[in-house]
């Protein structure tokens, strides 16, 4: 048995419900028997319109999974006009930025915007994180944080926060935590000019390896040594041999999947200028005419929702045997929520199929 549910029915459930601290406190088990139930059932003689304690039960549940939703990823509560009424919930739920607070306090918005304001004090801790000469500098921070924490791990949070905001600038992925970027702004324009001196000094690289085939030809391995003093003594700012070993060999590794496979490089404009190394690499016929990576771009990238529709397709091609209409939007669309319906645990997938059918009846009720 169903009933139609109002939001002055549902408004009546509420406030019955909160009536009783033991349905939604966590501190009494859940069942069918004995006082609980009991409660149940005054409930639903409140209720009235037919309504049973199992009913009435299984639509708080509901109710209930909705307002935790809200509260934790600010989804909508229906009915419409009864998210205040269930103001009462939320102590007993926990933001997902709460929850972050609470199990890594650095990474909450408070802490992250107390790092910032204080490091902004001190423009030379910008860029520089292991430096000796201001290790007293980085104490002063740790100290200034309190919180216990050290001047490595201040050293280390910012890290952090820097490159977050790096990639948000440059790829536009989400700052974390969310509304610090304000706090970061002062950095936009010094990690824009730190961006292009990197890509001054690769290509400086690049070209000093150029002039030295030794380098990337097939040859002496143990020539390689003083050449590579060489082009670190012309590289200068204190680059070891090492260091620009190291640094090229993961660009020519970087340029080869670039050619190979399509992936981009790091450094936007750098491979126009290691082409000279096609002929010395191992690449499949055909891969060195152009990078792939720009035979890739021409590509358009499928929407969420076009994957999404794909794979209702192929389900229902999998279940041809049921002759389900493939063409028909409804059905397509019901598949579309079968791999986020396979994800749930029991008792969600309970809850989200009583929401369905009262939300449905909802609708056709008008």
């Amino acid at each position: 048995m169903s009933i139609e549910w109002s939001l002055e029915s549902v408004k009546i459930l509420v406030e019955n419900v909160e009536k009783y601290p033991s349905l939604y406190d966590g501190l009494t088990t859940y069942n069918n028997s004995g006082p609980i139930q009991e409660i149940w059932d005054l409930i639903a003689k409140s209720v009235g319109n037919g309504a049973t304690g199992f009913i009435c039960k299984r639509r708080w549940q509901v109710l209930r999974n909705a307002y935790r939703n809200h509260v934790k990823f600010g989804y909508k509560v229906s009915p419409y006009g009864i998210e205040p009424h269930l103001g009462f919930m939320r102590p007993f739920f926990r933001s997902k930025a709460e929850l972050q607070a609470k199990n890594n306090p650095e990474d909450s918005l408070e802490y992250c915007k107390k790092l910032t304001q204080i490091v902004q004090e001190y423009p030379h801790l910008y860029f520089d994180n292991r430096s000796t000469a201001s290790s007293d500098d980085w104490q002063e921070v740790a100290n200034r944080m309190g919180n216990a924490d050290s001047p490595e791990q201040c050293t280390a949070h910012w890290s952090r926060l820097r490159t977050r905001y790096s990639y948000h600038l440059k790829r536009g992925y989400k700052m974390r935590p969310a509304g610090l970027e304000q706090d970061l702004k002062f950095m936009a324009p010094l990690l824009a000019a730190r961006e292009e001196a990197t890509l001054e000094t690769t290509i400086m690289l690049v070209d000093l390896v150029r002039d030295h085939p030794i380098l990337y030809q097939h040859g002496n391995v143990k020539e390689h040594q003083d050449v590579w003093n060489n082009v670190a003594e012309m590289m200068g700012s204190g680059a070891t041999a090492q260091d620009c070993e190291n640094h090229w060999r993961s660009l020519r590794y970087a340029y080869t999947k670039c050619l190979q496979k399509g992936f981009a490089m790091r450094q936007s404009g750098i491979a126009e200028h290691l082409e000279f190394l096609k002929p010395y690499l191992k690449l499949p016929e055909g891969a060195d005419s152009e990078p792939a990576a720009k035979k890739i771009s021409l590509v358009k990238k499928p929407q969420k929702w076009e994957l999404r529709r794909e794979a209702a397709v192929a389900a229902i091609q999998r279940h041809k045997h049921l002759k389900f209409d493939g063409e028909d939007e409804d059905t397509l669309f019901l598949f579309e929520l079968l791999p986020d319906i396979a994800k749930m645990n029991d008792m969600d997938k309970m809850a989200f199929k009583v929401g369905a059918v009262q939300l449905a009846q909802e609708f056709v009720n008008g």
